[in-house]
Parts: structure tokens; sequence; C-alpha cells
């Protein structure tokens, strides 16, 4: 500042000296001991909170965020119905539950792959090499190839549809959308007599007992996949979490708790057994505005897989597989595996149950009747032999297949004007 400079700082008042009383020291040095034992007690009483459960249905998450499905998944679990008290239950659970979903996650996980580690993503892009994997991972790939199934295969198929999914506008959706873009569906067209042959692609399981397989992809389909450069040679799609349930519910289940739910976020569930209680289940239908009705209650006990299939994103994870346009055309991962393309289906709902199978069994049985265009030749009631059951609705009439369902207890119509038909086999 110079020396003709005007000084523009406010000025100070002077600072006074306030002596403090030593009368109070003893009143004070008391106060304070007393807010710290309040501190401590109310920190106790949540600490004691939060370690100790109370007995009935709790949903226990995860002990970790950590390459885990969290936000996919959901356990409830009737806590203090068995031999220890609630919080040893939920502790035990929740170990169980952690660990199995973290097995499921490096073993079934496209999005990551691990060290020392095959899993579906590493596999999915090294052809004719024989790898030692998991357990699960070998017996999930055995599942998904049964009865000539080829679903697994259409991996290139459906990541032709992944940008429709990431689009943020109708232009951008267009553009990356087979049942508008030719340069696509000429691609599609490309891949499509591939992921139908066993002679260029298929898993080669080798070794039972010692989990050793490859995935064989011939030259020539190679040269395919590296002209439209897809990576990705199979993948399990929606089927994931079906998967991902099961191994979690067998667990559990091997371990004694059978007095829970397991559901994902895409309509899978298992039911544990829950001992006699009475669950329920609701039925929804989408009308023609992709608003979401709740029309009926199913109503059930003991052990139990259900599919629950609806052609409508619900919620913030189903942006992944769903892309709904202005006009009301959608995106879904239902297509047809003849054609490789999005189709309207003759039903936005349709649920399948079973006290026989797995959830992944189940849907993959039952996938090829919801992903139809039309209810034509689509002899749903045939699945009744193979202990298979499904729900549905078409205007206003609530169809099943299961007898036990014509009671109301079983099965009650929630909304008025419709009704409940018994579609007999």
């Amino acid at each position: 500042m110079g020396k003709n400079a005007r000084d523009k700082r406010p000025a100070l008042k002077p600072v006074k000296k306030i002596e403090l009383s030593e009368k109070n020291t003893t009143s004070r040095f008391v106060l304070l001991i007393v807010l710290l034992v309040i501190a401590a007690v109310s920190f106790t009483i949540f600490l004691f909170s939060l370690l100790n459960k109370d007995n009935g249905w709790n949903t226990i998450s995860p002990s970790t965020n950590e390459n885990v499905y969290t936000s996919e998944i959901s356990l409830n679990y009737l806590l203090g119905s068995g031999e220890t008290n609630a919080t040893a239950e939920h502790k035990a659970i929740q170990k169980i539950y952690t660990e199995k979903l973290e097995e499921a996650y490096r073993a079934l996980s496209m999005y990551q792959e691990f060290d020392g580690v095959v899993n579906l993503k590493t596999l999915s892009r090294s052809f004719n090499s024989e790898f030692t994997v998991s357990p699960l991972l070998f017996h999930t790939l055995r599942t998904m190839t049964e009865n000539d199934n080829r679903i697994l295969y259409y991996a290139p198929v459906f990541s032709l549809y992944s940008n429709v999914f990431d689009s943020t506008d109708d232009v951008i959706a267009k553009s990356q959308d087979p049942n508008y873009n030719y340069e696509l569906l000429s691609d599609i067209n490309k891949l499509l007599p591939y992921v139908m042959s066993q002679e260029h692609v298929r898993i080669d399981f080798l070794d039972d007992e010692k989990y050793i397989i490859r995935l064989f992809v011939s030259e020539e389909y190679q040269g395919v996949l590296t002209d439209l450069y897809i990576e990705d040679v199979i993948s399990l799609g929606i089927f994931e979490m079906a998967f991902v349930v099961d191994h979690v519910a067998d667990a559990l289940g091997a371990a004694g708790y059978t007095n829970g739910t397991i559901t994902s976020y895409n309509g899978y569930t298992r039911s544990l057994g829950t001992q006699g209680q009475i669950l329920s289940s609701n039925i929804y239908e989408a009308t023609e505005d992709r608003s979401v009705k709740t029309i009926a209650r199913y109503s059930y006990s003991g052990s139990l897989s259900m599919v629950s299939f609806r052609n409508y994103p619900v919620t913030e994870l189903d942006s992944l597989n769903f892309y709904v346009y202005d006009d009301g055309n959608m995106v879904s991962p239902y297509i047809n595996l003849y054609t490789g393309l999005n189709q309207t289906l003759a039903l936005n709902d349709m649920v399948f149950y079973s006290k026989t199978t797995s959830c992944a069994k189940l849907a993959l049985t039952t996938y090829a009747y919801f992903a139809n265009a039309s209810l034509m030749g689509n002899d749903i009631n045939s699945l009744t032999s193979l202990g298979i059951y499904s729900l549905y609705a078409i205007d206003g009439t609530i169809f099943y297949n299961e007898a036990s369902l014509i009671s109301d207890s079983n099965l009650k119509v929630l909304v008025p004007g419709y009704q409940k038909s018994y579609a007999k086999n």
C-alpha cells in the first residue's frame, strides 16, 4: 500500500477481555459428563438396534456392495422361526447370501473379468481353448444348452440392440434399431445362420468332474464377427438373474434356511418353503397407455419357482433392456429367434410357476410361449404335464390352468369387471 493511499479496511472495535468465573466449573464439568453419557447411551442403543434384529419378516442385504448384485435382487426372510434367535439367524443368512452373490457375480457377470478366474465374459471372448471353470458356470452353461436350446448363442444378435437401449431420443434410437436401420438388419441376417448352427458355435463339455469346457467357434464365423466388430459370442441375457436367484436359493435351502423368498427386479422369484406360511404374489396387466394395474392376487405356500414375464419397463434397471418411443412403440429384449427382430407380443404380461423346477429351467422352458406374436398354436396348457402352470389376462378374463385356483382364497380377482376362467388341458 502506498504511503498516501487510503486504508479502506474497517476500523476494528477494541477487544474486551472477559474473565470466566470459576465458581461454576464443577457444574459445567458435571454437565459435560452427563452429555457424554447421553451420547454414549444413544450410540449404544443405535448400535444395538442395528445389530439386533426383531422376529418377523426382514429384508436382508448383502454385507458388501462390491462385486455383488446389490440392486438386482432382494431377499426377504422370516427371522426367528428357526432354532436360533433372530439376530444370529440374520448374521448366518447374510453371510451365505453375500458369499453366493459374490460367487455368482464373479462367474456370470458380463461386465467384469477377475484375475485368475475364467468367467462368462472371459469365455465369451476366448475361442477354441480349453478352460477349467467354476461349478456354477459349468452347470449354468449346461442348463442353457439343454434340449438343443440355442438362445445362449444369440448374444451377437442381442448386442445389436444395446445401442437402442442406451439412446436418449427417438432419432438416435431409430438410427440404432434394426427394425428401422436396414444396415443393422442386414447384419442380423448375416449372424442368424451361425448362431443357429452347432457346426459354427457351441459349448463343448469336456470333463464333468473337473469342469473343463471349450467354446468352439468356426473360422468362418470368426470372420463374420470380426467384420461386424462383435466381441461377445455367448451371454445369459435376460436369464442371468434367474441363475443368480437359484444359486442363492439352493445354498440357503441346503443350509436349512427355508423361510424366505428371493426376487429379482426382472421377475424371477424363488420361495424357499416358508413352513406353512401363506404367501401371495400380485398379478399385473399393462393397459394400452402402458400404465400398470394389479388385477389379481395369487396365494401359495411351500417352495415355488415363479417367472413373471412383462413386456414393458418398470424399474430404473429396465432401461438396460427396454426403449419406448414417443409414439408408444417399444424395443424390448424379446426377439423372434427366427428373424432376430423385435415384435409386438400377443400379451404384455404372463406368469409361469412350478413347484418342481428351478427358476432358470422354468424361464428357459416358457420363454418361447411368451415371446410370441400370437397365441395361435401356443399350447400353454401342455406345460401342466411338466408341473408348470400359467396365469395371464385377455380382455378382462384371467386364465389359469391349475385346478386349485378355482378357489378365491388361492386366486382372487381385484378389479371390478374382471373374471377368471379355468383353462383345462
